[in-house]
């Protein structure tokens, strides 16, 4: 290329809802001749990049067995979160602060040694008492030696409880309770002992952060 010409290659993100998939454009110019070449993209460049250079997190250690209480998921009720356990990690969510309700949904990650996943409907935190609502095979999704990143969402419209693992869909179930954040309970377990990392949306720049 003639060292007349500057060539500039630009990234521009925008967000499909906070915290949601990335899409953008790659725009390529060289400056003296004006020529921009747009390249449209749907890639999630957020998990084809280190995840610690747009998120900031918190990182919690867990004890087998132990519920951590969740402070929230996210104005946009999406939770990002990256976890290192060898199998079995649990997350119950509950449409009402009574625990002893019929409003609660057991998400159940690397069940049956690692190998499947589920959404579950249960009656209350103790989990003794769900019904199975969706179960896929999902084998060695977690890893104690590395991160795995998911999110949770809970979408609108239509009504569903969607779990990815990075940018694929895993599962999904109909869910027929609205979204109220007043009265939106979210606990967190691992079978055994692990990381898990919670990360936070910049809600300012409509990206990852």
């Amino acid at each position: 290329m003639s060292q007349n010409y500057v060539t500039l290659i630009v990234f521009v993100a925008i967000g499909l809802q906070i915290c949601e998939h990335a899409m953008g454009w790659i725009i390529v110019m060289r400056v003296r001749r004006r020529i921009i070449k747009i390249v449209q993209t749907f890639k999630n460049f957020f998990f084809k990049l280190k995840p610690s250079l747009f998120t900031a997190f918190q990182e919690y250690r867990f004890d087998a067995n132990q519920w951590l209480q969740l402070s929230n998921i996210g104005s946009w009720n999406t939770l990002i979160f990256s976890i290192r356990t060898q199998k079995e990690a649990r997350f119950l969510v509950c449409f009402t602060l009574n625990q002893t309700s019929r409003f609660c949904y057991g998400v159940f990650i690397g069940t049956h040694s690692n190998t499947k996943s589920s959404i579950n409907q249960c009656d209350d935190v103790s989990l003794r008492s769900c019904r199975l609502l969706k179960i896929e095979q999902t084998e060695n999704i977690l890893s104690a030696k590395e991160w795995r990143t998911f999110i949770l969402k809970l979408s609108e419209s239509p009504g569903e409880i969607q779990i990815y693992s990075n940018d694929r869909l895993v599962m999904s179930t109909p869910m027929q309770e609205e979204i109220n954040q007043n009265y939106l309970l979210l606990k967190a377990k691992l079978a055994t002992d692990g990381l898990l990392r919670l990360h936070k949306c910049n809600q300012l720049e409509y990206s990852y952060k």
